[in-house]
C-alpha cells in the first residue's frame, strides 16, 4: 500500500517529500490526514478497487470481474457483476482501476530509464561541467495522472 512509507514518515516526525503521492493513513494521532477517496490493492495477478461501498476486483487468470457491495454483503458472497442495476459502478470503478494501473506502469520505471526524454535540447549536453539528473524528475503527466492529459 503506497500510503505507508507516508504514515512511517509522519510518525517518525519527517516531512513528507513533496513528489511522493502516499499521505498518512488518517485516524492514527493527527488530524491534518484526509482519507482517500478510492483504495486501490495490486498483487501479482490480482488488482482490486474500493470505494468506501463497493469493491471491485480482476485477476490475471480471466476469472471476469467481481463486484461486492461491502455494506450489504461484508463477506463478499454474492457478485453483483452481472446485474444490469451495477452496470454503471461496474463500468465507473472499471474504469478507475485501470487508469491507476497505468499510472502505476508509468511511474514504476521512470526513474530507471537513462533519458526519459531527447538530450538533443539540452544545450549544455556534453559540455564540461555537465552532469546527469538522477532520477530524473517524474514528468507532470505522471505526477498529477492520466486526467492531466
Amino acid at each position: 500500500m503506497r500510503d505507508i512509507t507516508a504514515t512511517i514518515l509522519k510518525l517518525g516526525g519527517v516531512e513528507i517529500p513533496a513528489n511522493m503521492d502516499a499521505q498518512p493513513i488518517p485516524d492514527l494521532e493527527w488530524r491534518d490526514a484526509s482519507p482517500r477517496e478510492r483504495i486501490f490493492g495490486f498483487l501479482r495477478g490480482g488488482w482490486m478497487v474500493f470505494d468506501g461501498r463497493w469493491k471491485l476486483c480482476r485477476y490475471y487468470a480471466g476469472s471476469g470481474p467481481l463486484l461486492y457491495d461491502l455494506k450489504n454483503d461484508p463477506r463478499e458472497l454474492d457478485n453483483g457483476a452481472n446485474d444490469p442495476a451495477n452496470r454503471d459502478t461496474l463500468n465507473q470503478l472499471d474504469a478507475e482501476l485501470n487508469r491507476e494501473i497505468m499510472d502505476s506502469i508509468e511511474q514504476a520505471m521512470h526513474d530507471r530509464l537513462p533519458a526519459p526524454h531527447s538530450l538533443a535540447l539540452d544545450v549544455p549536453f556534453g559540455m564540461e561541467g555537465w552532469h546527469w539528473q538522477f532520477p530524473a524528475p517524474a514528468p507532470e503527466a505522471v505526477k498529477v495522472g492520466w486526467d492531466a492529459q
